[in-house]
């Protein structure tokens, strides 16, 4: 990993985006990952508005769905919906390198199972709870 980590955010919605302007901030390559709006976020950057305060980035890359990364980020961090119709293990594969890790920020109990079964070579961070408090 260089001094600059790379993040590749899979999904820049609400939580992607902010995530992003955070990490970009604070000294990361961030690249995206974009289904639509593409070219809209290549001309302009991701812009956040919000009563507490503001925040814009403009990633380092952009990639579509089908485009091909020009290097396996350090981190990846998919920011979709937990769907039942979402395959994420098959959503990520194409971003993740032989050391990249995942940082999952996303809704849901025991939400790291299924990319940590798909990907068991590549360290799962979880932002949320593994399970529920003992009584």
């Amino acid at each position: 990993m260089s001094d600059q980590p790379s993040i590749l955010i899979v999904g820049a919605g609400a939580i992607g985006s902010f995530y992003g302007a955070i990490l970009k901030k604070s000294g990361c390559k961030v690249s995206t990952v974009l289904r639509s709006k593409c070219d809209v976020v290549k001309a302009n950057g991701i812009r956040i508005t919000s009563p507490p305060g503001n925040l814009s980035f403009h990633p380092d890359h952009f990639y579509r769905d089908d485009d091909t990364p020009e290097e396996m980020p350090d981190y990846l961090l998919p920011c979709v919906k937990l769907l039942p119709s979402v395959d994420r293990a098959k959503l990520v594969r194409p971003w993740l390198g032989a050391n990249t890790r995942l940082v999952l920020i996303e809704n849901g109990l025991d939400i790291e199972r299924e990319l940590a079964d798909a990907y068991p070579d590549n360290p799962v961070i979880c932002c949320l709870p593994l399970s529920p408090p003992a009584a």
